[in-house]
């Protein structure tokens, strides 16, 4: 329609399964699926400037943000905490022995991979791996 313009949706609210609800940006993400945004002329990740804006302070240089809820294109800043990469690396890569029953029940129950893959923040091929009963590496 000429001349109408849409109120975009940049946030929902979702339970995700955290504590609090996930705030699920609407707008674009990059290649592994963070909400990006444009500031002051600069591509920037959603939920670090989130954070930045909310808590009133700059996330050190070397420190990246956790997501605590899981989901990467949550910005809710209470979901949040800037840790070292190689603690950020530790929690990712780790599933829960109740993580890994749910992921082999999604994938028996027909849910595509790539959707569990973005529901426990892995990938496809682990996901497969995972539903194939190949793979315990991702268990505590």
């Amino acid at each position: 329609m000429r001349g109408v313009r849409r109120k975009e949706v940049t946030i929902l609210e979702e339970d995700r399964g955290y504590l609090t609800r996930c705030w699920i940006w609407q707008l674009g993400t990059d290649q592994k699926g963070y909400a990006i945004a444009r500031r002051e002329g600069k591509i920037v990740r959603v939920h670090r400037w989130m954070y930045e804006q909310t808590f009133g302070v700059r996330v050190p240089p070397g420190l990246q943000m956790d997501h605590l809820c899981k989901v990467k294109p949550c910005i809710n800043p209470d979901h949040l905490e800037p840790v070292t990469p190689g603690e950020n690396t530790r929690r990712a890569n780790k599933l829960t022995v109740d993580d890994v029953r749910e992921i082999r029940q999604l994938s028996d129950a027909g849910v595509s991979q790539r959707k569990i893959g973005r529901m426990f923040g892995i990938g496809q091929p682990a996901v497969s791996r995972i539903a194939a009963h190949k793979r315990q590496r991702e268990v505590l």
